[in-house]
């Protein structure tokens, strides 16, 4: 464990900053726009820790500005032997370069080239990418069929479309396949249990998967219930407009230490100011040794709180009632400290989407306000899924470890298989109306794993699949039994400070008390 000093406690909003500042290097990392900037990146400690994947890509770019470099001196000389003024000669060379590049590069990443050296088609030019276009894949399928080759970040990729051919895939190359890459992953003792492969993730996922069955979910929904209860309580429902993204962002925090660790206001308040503001510095995507010391400090929190006596109901409690030893486990403990983390981010995109479709939507909120307490869990867990159909869905991404073949292509080792869930979730063949917003379609019919699989395929699902779609649906039903909300100011999509589409970071709404709401409280 490290034994560093005590970080410098950052602000929600510093943090917020930071991370927002670190998505816009990603992006310019992916549109190659500024070789410069990223070779200093090269000498950027916090990059190297933080971002090894980047790193790969901003080596790939240093190489190719050298290597310009050197063919342009090259041709520089050679006009000045020719007798050629100098400037002349630079000019000639910058032209003859950029001209060569860029026919190299079309005709390189081009997908007839792609096709004779047995790849699927597509394109491989930096510009053809899904970070900067949300339709790329849809178009790529509509263009180039159910499989073709386009990039993630300057990595090659192979996308297959339709999840039955993923899960296909997925099982049959499994020993040629590999999760991808997590920088948090050489932070946990024995590995994070969603980079882990064979064996050790068999026996990880066995110790946490009994924490997520429906049995001792449901036991928790009230904890889960009074959580979001008491954040909605404090949001400001005068009719002022606010950005609901950090008020969720809060809500969904408390959720979860609340519901791991027992930490409300009412129990360890001090202590849950003290881990939200821990969770609110360490990020999972930016893995430095500052970030090792403030997980270190979270685990040590996790020990002390989960040897208390008097520890209420939660899944610290759960995990060590099933095996009292657990606490000593310090790669178990690290998981679990991981896996708020994750969940945070996740849940924290699918509950901004879930209001977001609930206020362009207005309906359901007389619908899941009218409904029996039965009939709404089912509206509710719809809404839900329908949420998930259309705006998020797992990302899944396999790495070759061996040239393996998809549909008679050969996929080359180090490539990156991906599986187009949000894309497949769009197929006309299965779902009626693809891009309309109807959760009905949920309450009609059930569909199988193969049609509609937002937490993943292949055994490697996500393992809190049942409390995020719990958590989902209390929220949803909650927020439409105690506001009326209305959308004040919006804007395009944006790419979320976790790599995800988001609704814009200026939308903003009015909140005021729902008529039901305020009749109960004056029954009251």
């Amino acid at each position: 464990m490290a034994t560093s000093s005590a970080p410098i406690i950052e602000t929600p909003t510093v943090v917020r900053i930071r991370r927002r500042l670190e998505a816009r290097m990603v992006h310019n990392l992916s549109l190659l726009s500024r070789p410069t900037r990223t070779l200093r990146m090269l000498r950027d400690d916090d990059l190297v820790i933080g971002f090894p994947l980047y790193r790969g890509y901003a080596l790939q770019i240093a190489k190719q500005t050298v290597a310009g470099l050197v063919v342009v001196i090259g041709l520089l000389a050679l006009g000045i032997i020719s007798s050629t003024t100098w400037l002349t000669a630079l000019a000639m060379a910058i032209l003859v370069l950029v001209a060569g590049v860029v026919a190299w590069t079309r005709w390189h990443s081009g997908s007839t080239s792609l096709q004779r050296r047995g790849l699927p088609p597509g394109e491989l030019t930096t510009l053809a990418c899904p970070m900067i276009d949300r339709d790329h894949h849809q178009t790529s399928v509509d263009k180039h069929g159910s499989t073709f080759t386009t990039n993630h970040l300057r990595k090659p990729v192979v996308s297959i479309y339709g999840l039955k051919r993923g899960n296909d895939v997925f099982r049959d190359s499994q020993a040629d396949l590999s999760p991808m890459p997590r920088p948090d992953n050489h932070m946990v003792e024995g590995g994070f249990v969603r980079a882990l492969e064979g064996d050790d993730h068999r026996r990880v996922r066995s110790s946490l998967s009994p924490l997520f069955t429906s049995s001792v979910l449901e036991r928790l929904r009230p904890v889960v219930e009074a959580s979001v209860d008491a954040s909605l309580a404090s949001w400001d429902e005068s009719g002022t407009p606010a950005r609901p993204r950090p008020l969720v962002d809060d809500l969904v925090l408390n959720m979860l230490l609340t519901l791991f660790y027992g930490a409300s206001a009412h129990y360890e308040p001090k202590r849950l100011a003290r881990l939200s503001i821990l969770y609110r510095q360490i990020d999972h995507l930016y893995m430095t040794p500052e970030m090792r010391d403030i997980q270190d400090q979270l685990v040590a929190e996790v020990r002390v709180l989960g040897r208390l006596p008097d520890l209420p109901d939660c899944l610290l409690r759960e995990l060590i009632a099933r095996s009292p030893g657990r606490l000593d486990d310090l790669g178990l403990v690290e998981n679990v400290v991981h896996l708020i983390t994750t969940s945070h981010a996740d849940m924290w995109g699918l509950f901004d989407w879930i209001m977001k479709f609930l206020v362009d939507n207005p309906a359901w909120f007389d619908r899941l306000r009218g409904s029996s307490p039965e009939q709404a869990r089912i509206d509710a867990d719809a809404f839900v899924c329908e949420t998930l159909r259309l705006a998020q869905s797992e990302l899944l991404l396999r790495v070759t470890k061996r040239p393996i073949e998809v549909d008679g292509y050969r996929i080359p080792a180090r490539w990156i298989v991906r599986v187009l869930v949000r894309e497949s979730h769009r197929d006309p063949a299965v779902f009626e109306d693809p891009l309309e917003f109807r959760p009905d379609r949920f309450v009609s019919r059930s569909y199988g794993r193969l049609e509609y699989s937002p937490f993943g395929l292949d055994g490697r699902s996500c393992i809190a699949e049942s409390l995020a779609r719990m958590a989902s649906a209390v929220f949803v039903t909650r927020l439409a039994e105690r506001f009326d909300i209305e959308t004040v100011e919006d804007g395009p999509l944006q790419l979320s400070i976790h790599r995800h589409a988001a609704p814009n970071s200026n939308w903003k709404v009015s909140l005021s008390p729902a008529a039901a709401a305020v009749e109960r409280a004056g029954l009251a």
